[in-house]
């Protein structure tokens, strides 16, 4: 029986015992850029190391209850110390990966000065096209065959080219991620790693709750020294 007496602390013990747990809780390395492997692994093998320790402290006989909640929150801390040192990583992580895929797009999709007249011709195109019943469907198929028209959508601002932003925004997705897939994979896996930093304060959270009586563990801070 955990030192928190809940169906919900009982059953966050058991889960966060189990790899597949902490994968859930704190993310799967395998899933993930490589970059990120070694925060996950960190936070991982912090929780890991001390969820048997928590178990144990429950029926430490040589602690009152308060110096068990005491313990436990001490050592809570220090997990919370290294969840929290994972998630700035994912976030430098995540910060330097989307920046340079961001950089590799712009680097990709640049208007040619000396091709000025054409784009005009393009954005005209993309225009006549918009309000047709088919158009749409057209402007992405003839956009995703060149990337200089991706090019064009990408640097038009939306309202010269008569299609709506979230529609201008989703072909020219398509295209960057077509014609630059370096670039886009950088910023994809910069997504998904800022995502799961986002997950780890709710997972200090956790630990906090289900580990421990605040209460109980300030009790500590009364005793006399004599």
């Amino acid at each position: 029986m955990p030192l928190v007496n809940s169906p919900e602390a009982e059953n966050f013990m058991q889960l966060m015992g189990t790899d597949t747990g902490r994968k859930v809780l704190l993310g799967d390395k395998s899933k993930y850029h490589g970059l990120a492997t070694n925060p996950i692994g960190f936070a991982q093998n912090a929780l890991a190391d001390a969820i048997p320790k928590f178990a144990a402290l429950a029926d430490d006989p040589t602690r009152t209850p308060v110096q068990q909640h005491d313990s436990a929150r001490r050592l809570a801390n220090r997990v919370a110390t290294v969840f929290s040192d994972s998630k700035a990583s994912l976030e430098q992580i995540a910060r330097e990966l989307s920046t340079e895929g961001e950089q590799m797009v712009e680097d990709r999709f640049v208007l040619d000065p000396n091709r000025h007249a054409i784009h005009s011709e393009i954005r005209s195109w993309i225009r006549e096209h918009a309000d047709k019943p088919d158009g749409i469907m057209k402007i992405r198929e003839v956009a995703l065959s060149n990337s200089e028209v991706i090019t064009v959508l990408h640097r038009s601002p939306h309202f010269l080219t008569g299609l709506s932003l979230d529609t201008r925004n989703n072909i020219v997705g398509e295209g960057l991620k077509r014609f630059e897939p370096a670039g886009w994979s950088k910023i994809e896996h910069g997504q998904e790693i800022a995502a799961l930093a986002a997950r780890y304060p709710d997972a200090i959270n956790k630990v906090h709750l289900y580990t421990y009586n605040p209460m109980m563990a300030d009790q500590a801070n009364r005793r006399v020294e004599v």
